[in-house]
């Protein structure tokens, strides 16, 4: 049997989820396999079925993927524009303070 533990988690609530219910699911066919001797059937019901959640779950995984990338660079972004928006306000630049001049 295998335990989904804390080494396993991205802290990702939805994506943990979905990570434990792969592990109930493998843990599900060898107690299946345990108590039938037929595995054929078991074997292809696993297959089908862990393609089809896995497939969902790579979606799942792939979009809170985009969506962290898009939110760094919105957030890069906008830490550039203020910095643009800064240097070309030559205002915050005390002109007072003249460099002397060599002699």
């Amino acid at each position: 049997m295998y335990e989904f533990t804390e080494d396993c988690m991205l802290h990702i609530d939805a994506i943990d989820e979905e990570h434990k219910r792969l592990f109930q699911m493998i843990n599900e066919a060898f107690e299946l396999v345990e108590k039938t001797e037929d595995v054929t059937a078991i074997g292809q019901s696993l297959i089908a079925n862990l393609k089809d959640y896995a497939a969902t779950h790579l979606a799942h995984e792939e979009l809170i993927w985009r969506v962290s990338m898009i939110l760094s660079f919105l957030s890069r972004r906008q830490n550039m524009l203020h910095l643009q928006r800064r240097s070309t306000n030559l205002n915050w630049i005390p002109h007072h303070h003249a460099m002397p001049r060599d002699r």
